[in-house]
């Protein structure tokens, strides 16, 4: 299995970090795209101690829609930078967030654009963060794609089975997080027995988000496997196949 979004430079991991990643490798979990929660620019540091220790281990580079009035110029360069090395595969996490607003409408939009435009300036894919912001998150990927081969994924997909329809229809890819296994998620398991097995990803977005049964409680890459159940059962295939789809989607996507 791969992991297809973790946050493992985050602080609640600095006790036992060793230990989560030696239960992910335990659990057949082969590789960890994890991600700088904020930017990755805050935690460049741990970034990358996490690469030159874990060679299973890959990143991205982005200013999350949170943060999207704390982008500038130097931050744009800074993501150049950083997208060169070689197991950064992503410009991600980036997005809309209308939900929280900790940014503008207009920040994040034009936040969001200038990251898309860095992403295709690089040949790297887009990671999406998007929340109650569909319609236009849509809107903007469709004026890029229809333009330049912008590509990408959906993370944490928690729209409609309409909403993964726009983005499948550009080409992108659809991710599911252990959301998929709480109650009372009856329209993303619709999306998700929608969605083709050649465009689905599997993620923890660890620490965040535990499956059940472990719902509450901090989330790491090792529980990956409950999220791959779950949509194994939903597709009404096995386990194994959910398994080696996802980690060929994976590495096609971002050049794993």
């Amino acid at each position: 299995m791969i992991d297809s979004h973790a946050h493992l430079d985050l602080d609640v991991f600095d006790t036992d970090r060793d230990e989560v990643i030696k239960r992910a490798k335990e659990a057949q979990v082969t590789k960890i795209l994890s991600l700088g929660c904020t930017s990755g620019l805050d935690t460049e540091d741990k970034i990358y101690k996490l690469l030159n220790t874990y060679d299973f281990m890959y990143s991205s580079v982005g200013i999350h829609p949170h943060y999207a009035h704390s982008f500038s110029d130097e931050s744009a360069k800074k993501i150049k930078t950083m997208a060169k090395h070689e197991r950064f595969v992503a410009i991600g996490e980036i997005g809309l967030d209308f939900h929280y607003m900790q940014s503008s409408r207009e920040n994040q939009i034009n936040v969001f654009r200038k990251q898309i435009e860095i992403a295709l300036e690089t040949n790297l894919p887009i990671i999406i963060h998007v929340r109650d912001a569909f319609r236009e998150a849509y809107d903007i990927c469709a004026s890029y794609s229809k333009k330049e081969k912008l590509r990408g994924v959906i993370h944490c997909f928690t729209g409609t089975e309409e909403h993964a329809k726009w983005f499948l229809d550009l080409g992108f890819y659809i991710s599911f997080s252990g959301i998929i296994t709480f109650k009372k998620t009856d329209e993303l398991k619709k999306a998700c027995l929608q969605t083709p097995l050649d465009r689905i990803l599997i993620e923890t977005d660890s620490p965040y988000l535990a499956p059940v049964p472990f719902r509450g409680k901090r989330n790491e890459p090792a529980l990956v496997k409950y999220v791959a159940e779950e949509v194994a059962r939903i597709k009404n295939t096995s386990f194994q196949e959910i398994d080696t789809i996802t980690e060929a989607n994976t590495k096609l996507l971002f050049g794993m």
